[in-house]
């Protein structure tokens, strides 16, 4: 026990264990001796109340006197920063689905397939557009802005919130600083990815048809519904690329250009330009299937093309991509044995 003259009294609601010896207790940390009054522990009274050593912690006269400070010393023996509200989130975040239709995932074990299938409840998405079906307030919002204003419910739907700011000029609606985050879907799954876009851009679609409509035409894709709507960039530039170099490269160096473009790009319409500059690129081809029959005048056909293709595919693919991903055809490798050593030399 520390001397009177070097302890402190602890307001403490709750006080320490009285112990005869300082031991390590189970978990690892100190009990300091506290000798009770039975065993002549230290007692006082303080302010009408009675005081013994559970009560008082040591402290250091050395470091007292180097800081010029009361400083009590005693093992950590707790993380504190717990304390602190480190695990909250503001404002609340609420995932959104993107899928196509039909196209969202299930999990079920063998023996309750068909009880999920069933049962088949919404995700966020369709719930979405029947939501806009029957609300004339959600038909003025964008798929991420819903859940600042409506909560996901356990019945997988969409519910007015019933707190929070009022909306001005729509009674019995509130907006809340809950944010909705659309999940990530990369360019690679198309159509998917196309949908993403439109979410982003278009108010109140009621349903996936009604988001691939454009001025009173349903468009054929997703993909299509945004070119309509100008939300991809134009090709433009990557069109005057190609026409520059068609004129000043030999179609080698074109095709290592074509597949710049693809890879850095992501241009909105490849196809069109491969529709478009596919004779550039394979004119090389054209004339080296020309020297293997001299006496036949060749033009452009669907091999000489498929070779093309090969060759723009082998260097695509070390992006781990293949053509058919980004919107191109894919090649026929085995329609192109004819024109093989040209594959071999260039790639």
């Amino acid at each position: 026990m520390v001397p009177a003259s070097r302890i402190t009294i602890t307001p403490a609601v709750t006080t320490a264990t009285a112990n005869s010896h300082g031991i390590t207790g189970i978990d690892g940390y100190p009990l300091y001796r506290r000798r009770s009054p039975a065993e002549g522990g230290f007692t006082a009274a303080v302010k009408a109340n009675q005081v013994d050593n559970r009560w008082v912690v040591p402290y250091c006269p050395l470091l007292s006197k180097a800081f010029n400070a009361h400083i009590n010393v005693e093992y950590c023996h707790s993380v504190r920063f717990i304390n602190f509200p480190i695990h909250e989130r503001f404002p609340a975040i609420v995932h959104l689905a993107v899928h196509l239709e039909n196209d969202e995932l299930r999990y079920f074990s063998a023996d309750r397939a068909m009880d999920v299938a069933a049962r088949n409840k919404d995700t966020t998405l369709p719930a979405f557009f029947k939501l806009c079906r029957q609300d004339e307030f959600a038909r003025t919002l964008m798929y991420p802005d819903v859940p600042s204003y409506y909560v996901w419910t356990k019945k997988n739907t969409w519910a007015r919130r019933k707190c929070r700011a009022n909306v001005e000029g729509y009674p019995g609606v509130k907006k809340d600083a809950t944010l909705g985050r659309v999940f990530t879907i990369p360019p690679s799954r198309q159509e998917c990815f196309y949908l993403l876009l439109l979410l982003h851009e278009v108010s109140g679609p009621t349903s996936y048809n009604n988001l691939q409509t454009v001025n009173g035409v349903l468009c054929d894709t997703f993909r299509e519904a945004c070119l309509r709507l100008v939300i991809l960039e134009d090709d433009s530039q990557w069109d005057a690329t190609m026409a520059n170099g068609a004129l000043l490269k030999l179609p080698s160096a074109l095709r290592h250009l074509f597949t710049t473009i693809l890879q850095m790009s992501e241009p909105s319409d490849p196809k069109s330009l491969w529709d478009k500059y596919k004779d550039f690129l394979s004119e090389d081809i054209r004339r080296e299937a020309q020297l293997l029959c001299p006496t036949m005048a060749l033009t452009f056909n669907d091999e000489i093309y498929n070779t093309a293709l090969i060759i723009i595919e082998n260097l695509f693919v070390e992006m781990g991509e293949s053509l058919a991903t980004i919107g191109l055809p894919a090649p026929d490798r085995v329609a192109s044995s004819s024109l093989s050593l040209e594959i071999v030399r260039e790639t």
